[in-house]
């Protein structure tokens, strides 16, 4: 190996090698640049007091040079050794603390498996901190751990779930993985992570503003818990059961709920914008001010729902069913209704501009001082649950018939904008007084 070759190595290896060889060139340096000294000025360094020359003297002076370069090596060598040193224990400083990490959790994770309440309730608490303090290197083995904590591995059918209320060291491992650190969740961002937790049953369990965003919750039992103010914005809730729970102000923005259901729950102003509820049961429930802007509601069931002043507009909500439900107030504008059940709804004072209502039943639906406009519908395609792109038709289709067949207050009729027609005769569509009047006629 060449001198060339042994000063790359070295210049690779680590920092201190690089300080070492600068060190050794420059004293090269010196060396030469001495010598050289030496020889031009060789008089001088003879000098003396009487201008003799004194061999000695000479010697004596170019030992001074080689003494403090010497001296110079020796001391940068030391400091290399004490640094060294200290890289040696500041390693083993590193090993130590990481045993002590991993010690700690190997402990609370033992003390997740006992039979004492108590001593598993304390592992949970010195899980999370442990993951909380240390996030890049626990959080996701934690939340993988709590997450298999709390599911159930028995089925459906082996104990009757639905009678149980949650336990409490259930209820911990889910307030602690609802609670977790910004960090925690920046770091499941990046990988990609997905908190598991199908099929957990969670009756009445308190998660109140607790995060799970994106989390697979598909066949999960939350009957009756309190989820008010819960982020669920991108979460799979494919056959999740959260019948008669409390969800004020939830957001399940982008959220996937084909099949959900939400019967008598309380889901007063919350957020389903962009999500997908194809088929989810949505009866008896209150949507007072909830937001389905945008969203999948095809074949949804919404029947005898209260969604006063709830948000449709340009949702998909093909072959839904809104029978007796009260939609007063509530904005339908761009909406898709095709084939819609709408019969003894309460539509009155609601924005049904631009909507189609296809083949939409409304019999018997109250119009009274409802919006209803033939308005040229945004061109913004919408997806369906079967994966189908929707590109609205140009005119709102409201047909005189179905028009007839609705009710009204008649001090306070239905708006109908100039430019709207029938779509199959080509008629302006106009208010005749709806059913009730047809009836009179009939008698």
């Amino acid at each position: 190996m060449g001198m060339k070759t042994f000063v790359e190595n070295a210049w690779r290896k680590r920092p201190s090698s690089q300080y070492l060889i600068i060190f050794i060139l420059l004293g090269i340096v010196l060396v030469v640049a001495g010598g050289f000294a030496v020889w031009l000025q060789w008089e001088w360094l003879r000098s003396s007091e009487d201008g003799k020359a004194s061999n000695g003297d000479t010697l004596r002076n170019v030992g001074f040079i080689v003494a403090g370069v010497v001296a110079l090596g020796f001391a940068f060598w030391r400091a290399q050794v004490a640094e060294r040193q200290a890289d040696a224990a500041q390693e083993q400083t590193a090993t130590a603390q990481q045993s002590l990490l991993n010690e700690r959790y190997q402990r609370g994770a033992g003390m997740l498996g006992s039979p004492v309440l108590s001593v598993r309730l304390g592992g949970i608490y010195a899980l999370q901190r442990l993951a909380e303090e240390y996030p890049g290197q626990y959080h996701l083995q934690v939340m993988r751990l709590f997450c298999t904590f709390v599911r159930n591995p028995l089925g459906e059918d082996d104990i009757p779930f639905d009678l149980r209320e949650v336990p409490a060291d259930v209820q911990a491992v889910i307030t602690a993985i609802g609670e977790r650190s910004s960090a925690g969740q920046l770091i499941e961002s990046k990988t990609e992570f997905t908190l598991d937790l199908r099929r957990v049953r969670l009756k009445s369990a308190d998660m109140r503003e607790l995060a799970f965003t994106g989390a697979n919750l598909q066949y999960a039992y939350l009957s009756g818990a309190d989820l008010v103010r819960i982020e669920l914005s991108g979460a799979y809730l494919l056959k999740t059961n959260l019948s008669s729970a409390v969800l004020v102000r939830a957001n399940f923005s982008n959220a996937r709920l084909t099949e959900a259901d939400f019967s008598h729950a309380r889901l007063t102003r919350a957020n389903f914008s962009n999500a997908r509820l194809a088929k989810a049961n949505l009866s008896g429930a209150l949507l007072a001010r909830a937001n389905f802007s945008r969203a999948d509601l095809t074949e949804a069931d919404l029947s005898g729902d209260r969604s006063v002043y709830a948000n449709f507009s340009n949702a998909a909500a093909i072959r839904t069913n809104l029978c007796g439900s009260d939609l007063s107030g509530g904005d339908f504008s761009g909406a898709l209704l095709w084939d819609a059940n709408l019969s003894d709804a309460n539509l009155a004072n609601a924005n049904l501009s631009g909507a189609d209502l296809t083949d939409a039943n409304l019999s018997g639906a109250d119009l009274e001082g409802a919006i209803v406009s033939g308005a040229v519908l945004g061109t913004e395609p919408i997806r369906t649950a079967t994966g189908e792109i929707v590109r609205p038709g140009r005119y709102a289709r409201l047909s005189q018939l179905q028009l007839d067949q609705t009710v009204a207050d008649p001090d306070n009729p239905p708006i109908i904008p100039n430019g709207s027609f029938d779509p199959e005769t080509g008629d302006p569509l106009v208010w005749r007084g709806g059913l009730v009047n047809l009836q009179s006629e009939k008698s």
